[in-house]
């Protein structure tokens, strides 16, 4: 088994004492001792990023990837722009010179095949902005849609391809990411929520 070599606990400053926020970070200190027992190592303490730096992180590393199983496609990229933002992000237009200039460079353009005198010509219908230029609230809305997505569409779940105990931990840290993402929004990701709620399909998640 291979040594771990370096592990990251979130926790928070309360009443001047640091508590820990992951459910087993006990377990991780003790494993990680246990392994590098007579090891130098580094302890760093530093404040983390923004909820909109966290709503990438989960996006990305979380959301989209077990989206794209779900849908039993290999390319993440693919299932970003032409499934997710497609379907939750369009923003219609009717030319190329609509799409206000601070976007062009990184939008994702869509255009539709229309029969213009008798022909069939390629008009641009509508772009989606890159999730870098989208506000807070224009992300947190187009996460809650990817999630129905996910969870409600496509009867999936956070950690499509684990299961036991990697299953457990995995979906722990994500519920960290998203009460990272959301502010400590909680419609799915409930505190006295089971773990399972991950890999419930038949409930609706949304129901708070």
């Amino acid at each position: 088994m291979k040594n771990i070599s370096k592990i990251e606990l979130k926790a928070e400053v309360i009443d001047g004492r640091i508590q820990y926020r992951d459910i087993d970070y006990t377990k991780k200190i003790h494993k990680f001792k246990e392994q590098n027992e007579g090891e130098k190592i580094n302890v760093t303490i530093e404040k983390y990023e923004t909820p909109e730096y966290f709503q990438h992180k989960y996006y990305r590393g979380y959301l989209l990837p077990d989206v794209a199983k779900a849908y039993g496609e290999r390319d993440t990229e693919y299932v970003h722009r032409f499934e997710l933002k497609k379907d939750f992000a369009l923003i219609p237009v009717d030319s190329a010179e609509d799409i206000p200039p601070k976007y062009k460079s990184k939008c994702v353009v869509y255009v539709q095949d229309v029969e213009i005198d008798g022909e069939i010509k390629t008009r641009v219908a509508g772009y989606s902005k890159s999730c870098a230029d989208m506000t807070y609230d224009e992300m947190k809305e187009y996460i809650l849609k990817v999630e129905h997505r996910l969870f409600v569409d496509l009867s999936g779940h956070i950690g499509m391809d684990r299961s036991g105990d990697d299953l457990q931990q995995y979906q722990n840290e994500a519920k960290l990411m998203r009460a990272d993402a959301m502010s400590g929004q909680h419609e799915i990701f409930a505190e006295d929520a089971d773990t399972e709620l991950f890999a419930d399909t038949e409930k609706d998640l949304f129901d708070g």
